[in-house]
């Protein structure tokens, strides 16, 4: 495609579509999504539901569901340039279940704290969680992208329980499709490194597809 042609694919994208809500959902087993290690607290769910908000920010809505034990702690993949701040002050609500502590940074698999992950990953971690549901959210300017989940529990025996979705792997890549319902690759919906001009915030929410194809063809 020329960029001429490019050019007026992604102004006519932003004269005429409107950004809205994108759902998606994961199970267990690997073949509905969520794998992991032990199965004590099987089967679990994530899912979540991304909503533009009139300002252009972004509402991020997440919920693990298991049907016999809580979550201890949840991670969700950000982009490297996030940090605490970008998460709208005011807007971090626990809808089900608690949290008890929220940071951000790089988080490694094994030992005690991320048994079986299958690789490094940069996140949003939730800790000292509970409750067979945690539902919660949070705004941000951050658009969203494809990326990953980790949650784990106690163990089962001598089992840990983890839970992953089947996209994250090592080495560990994510799809660069423009935002969407559903999934792609077993991955989630999470924020992005790309913080626009408030000027533009509307209109990037009108141009994410364009802008995943632009990120397909560079790559």
């Amino acid at each position: 495609m020329s960029r001429i042609c490019l050019s007026v694919a992604i102004i006519f994208a932003l004269a005429v579509c409107t950004a809205g809500a994108f759902t998606g959902s994961l199970s267990s087993p690997a073949g509905s999504g969520i794998t992991g290690t032990g199965a004590g607290w099987w089967p679990v769910t994530f899912s979540w539901i991304v909503t533009q908000n009139p300002d252009g920010s972004w509402n991020y809505n997440y919920t693990f569901t298991s049907t016999t034990k809580s979550v201890s702690h949840m991670i969700i993949e950000v982009s490297p340039e996030f940090t605490l701040a970008d998460i709208i002050e005011g807007s971090f609500q626990v809808h089900q279940g608690s949290v008890e502590t929220v940071s951000v940074d790089e988080y490694l698999p094994g030992g005690g704290d991320n048994p079986g992950m299958p690789d490094p990953v940069y996140g949003i971690k939730f800790d000292a969680t509970s409750g067979l549901t945690l539902q919660l959210s949070f705004d941000s300017y951050r658009a969203p992208v494809w990326g990953d989940f980790y949650a784990k529990d106690g163990k089962t025996g001598s089992e840990m329980n983890t839970a992953y979705n089947v996209g994250f792997t090592s080495p560990d890549t994510d799809p660069l499709d423009p935002p969407s319902d559903g999934s792609v690759g077993f991955h989630i919906l999470r924020p992005d490194t790309i913080i626009p001009e408030p000027s533009s915030l509307a209109a990037l929410g009108a141009a994410l597809p364009f802008i995943g194809l632009l990120r397909r063809l560079r790559k």
